[in-house]
């Protein structure tokens, strides 16, 4: 990858106002990087030439506002989406990626809002379901939620996320045994996701499966041994069984 920028970067070098070059640029770095921070500072240098080498490019300014969102800068970021959407009022990412930024803000209801135009546009968009589900949650609309994730799963099937938080919303319900079985299906896809372990662990204490929600917290432990919440309930699990030690 270095090897790479180093190339794109040379080439930046003879043509600095080249919009594909710097949006590729952009591109090889996440933000999540061995050092992090840098890895965010360089996406958000490049996505702010590239919108300013293309001032009207969509595309550069949904980029920008990521990059910008992934600093903590809330407020550039929604600003960034909404000058995308004066370029393109049919722009779906533009609508769900300001979405986020007000969920993020505490502004759930216009999180919704956004996140419901979007799927307007884009209705095969399993991540906007899933942004939306969230949301819903987090204003216990869990008739809503749930449909929503299972419009998610239903679009992308390996989604790991969609189904953990299906799971959480069934718990929410009350339906246990259908939470479990969701939990177990966002393991089964991937195998190192934490808190589906520890989640599945409390749906199973609360079921007074004890020796099955032992053997989750220990599983979350044996992944991310410095994981406090999984220490913790493994030890009131033990306690409430007697063996205080």
């Amino acid at each position: 990858m270095e090897r790479r920028r180093q190339l794109l970067q040379s080439a930046v070098s003879w043509r600095p106002g080249d919009l594909s070059l710097l949006m590729t640029l952009g591109l090889t770095y996440t933000g999540i990087q061995k050092d992090e921070k840098d890895g965010a500072d360089e996406r958000l240098r490049w996505f702010q030439a590239a919108a300013a080498a293309a001032p009207s490019n969509v595309s550069a300014r949904i980029n920008l506002g990521i990059a910008l969102q992934t600093k903590g800068q809330v407020d550039e970021a929604i600003a960034c989406y909404k000058k995308a959407l004066e370029l393109d009022p049919k722009n779906a990412n533009a609508y769900s990626n300001p979405g986020l930024g007000l969920y993020v803000k505490d502004q759930v209801d216009g999180a919704i809002a956004s996140y419901q135009k979007a799927i307007e546009l884009d209705p095969k968009n399993a991540n906007t379901y899933f942004k939306l589900g969230l949301a819903l949650s987090d204003k216990g609309q869990w008739d809503e939620a749930i449909a929503c994730y299972k419009k998610a799963i239903g679009l992308d099937p390996k989604d790991s996320k969609a189904q953990r938080s299906l799971g959480l919303a069934l718990s929410g319900k009350g339906q246990l045994d259908e939470a479990i079985a969701c939990l177990k299906k966002a393991i089964e896809l991937d195998p190192k996701y934490v808190i589906a372990h520890y989640e599945l662990g409390g749906a199973l204490r609360a079921k007074g499966q004890v020796d099955e929600a032992i053997a989750c917290y220990k599983k979350a432990l044996e992944i991310v041994s410095k994981d406090a919440s999984a220490h913790t309930n493994v030890g009131l699990v033990l306690a409430h069984r007697g063996q205080l030690d």
